[in-house]
């Protein structure tokens, strides 16, 4: 059941409290396009916060708008005091003021996108019961986003940050957390993470000063998972390049090899590079496609070959391990 607040009556509100109070309650989702929530009724705005009232686990969704350069009013949100679980998605622009977000002090849960930058730290000052918090900077959305006040959030147990990094030492300071999720950002160092043992550390294409001390990463974690950072694990080089097949061939595997190099190269610009550093010999040749690499030969010079190639690729790579 999706309900959309501008349309949504007293009524209708009303209604849904009472089926949200059944065994068999339903699923509803309440969302609103972000520059409309202002157009919603003062008596539909306190229907809705009864509603929060006896079904605190469901979500205010505002998403998007339908002016992308709209600077958004939220002082609606001054009547939602029950609003435990907030989203703002797919790149809310510009917010007039953060005091309604600030207001929210009962939320435990919330999920910002907000293209233009907004001041993060006096929003995070009124939600001292927050338990899990996403930050997410897509595409041309401001960088400007400061972290610090992430240092006074005591209960914060899960957090996803992608795309922002100032002010991101603050994470040390986060001593309740459970589970760190962060994407596409680059860290002044590595010691600005959590010092304590978390649950989960998941890292996507985090970047931060060679050489990555993988083992203090996994110490940090009972679970550390990392995605697109190939480069900061030890070179593996059965993943590097296949078994020498019968028919006389190899293949080099690119999308692990380009994990270690930034930009990504093709099956042609690996072949040219790896020619120079290792010369084919005679019998062997390079047969390269926009996404692939393969070698063909003879097995045995493929296989001599191959065991001067490998060392040549991690040395090229500078490969942790090679």
């Amino acid at each position: 059941m999706i309900i959309e607040l501008p349309t949504a009556t007293v009524e209708d509100l009303e209604n849904l409290k009472h089926d949200l109070q059944r065994d068999d309650a339903p699923i509803a989702t309440l969302q609103c396009l972000s520059d409309q929530f202002a157009t919603v009724p003062r008596d539909v705005l306190e229907a809705l916060n009864a509603v929060y009232a006896v079904a605190p686990k469901l979500r205010l969704r505002l998403y998007a708008s339908l002016d992308r350069f709209a600077t958004v009013d939220l002082d609606g949100l001054n009547a939602l005091p029950d609003v435990q679980h907030l989203q703002l998605h797919y790149g809310v622009p510009a917010i007039a003021d953060a005091a309604p977000l600030a207001s929210l002090r009962n939320l435990k849960s919330a999920e910002l996108e907000i293209r233009a930058a907004y001041p993060l730290g006096e929003i995070l000052g009124g939600w001292s019961e927050l338990e899990g918090l996403s930050l997410i900077r897509e595409g041309k959305a401001s960088k400007a986003v400061d972290l610090s006040g992430l240092a006074g959030l005591d209960r914060l147990k899960t957090l996803y940050v992608m795309g922002y990094s100032k002010g991101i030492s603050a994470l040390k300071d986060c001593n309740a957390l459970a589970e760190l999720r962060l994407q596409s950002l680059t860290l002044p160092d590595w010691d600005c993470l959590p010092s304590h043992r978390m649950e989960r550390l998941w890292l996507n294409a985090v970047k931060g000063p060679d050489p990555t001390p993988f083992a203090t990463l996994a110490a940090r974690a009972e679970r550390l998972e990392l995605i697109r950072m190939d480069k900061h694990l030890p070179f593996d080089r059965k993943r590097a390049v296949s078994n020498v097949a019968r028919s006389g061939s190899f293949t080099v595997n690119i999308d692990y090899l380009n994990g270690f190099h930034d930009p990504e190269w093709s099956g042609h610009d690996w072949a040219e590079k790896l020619n120079s550093v290792c010369a084919l010999p005679d019998g062997v040749q390079f047969d390269p496609e926009a996404g692939s690499l393969s070698v063909y030969g003879g097995r045995n010079a493929l296989a001599q070959f191959q065991s001067s190639l490998i060392p040549a690729i991690a040395a090229l790579l500078g490969a942790q391990g090679a």
